[in-house]
C-alpha cells in the first residue's frame, strides 16, 4: 500500500483536486494554495504541518475546511 495525500480546494461547482505523494509534497502545495488560490483565507502553516505528520502517523484521516480539505488517500502498489 501507498499512503498519498489528496488535497481538494472548494472552487464552486468546480473542486481542484491534487494528489501528493509525500507529506513533503502536500506541505508545499498548500504552501502554494496559501499564497495563491486561497491567499485570502486564514491558513496556520503549523496547523497543516501538524495535520499532514498526524495523517501519516494514522493519528487522523485529514482535515475538512470550508475552503479546502486535506485526506489520506491509500492506493495499492502496482508492483
Amino acid at each position: 500500500m501507498i499512503c498519498m495525500y489528496r488535497i481538494t480546494v472548494g472552487n464552486g461547482h468546480f473542486p481542484l483536486t491534487y494528489e501528493c505523494a509525500t507529506a513533503r509534497d502536500a506541505y508545499g502545495c498548500m504552501e502554494t494554495l496559501a499564497t495563491g488560490l486561497l491567499h485570502n483565507v486564514p491558513i496556520d502553516m503549523d496547523e497543516i504541518m501538524e495535520t499532514i505528520i498526524n495523517i501519516k502517523k494514522e493519528f487522523s484521516l485529514g482535515i475538512v475546511t470550508h475552503y479546502y480539505s486535506i485526506e489520506k488517500v491509500e492506493n495499492i502498489d502496482p508492483a
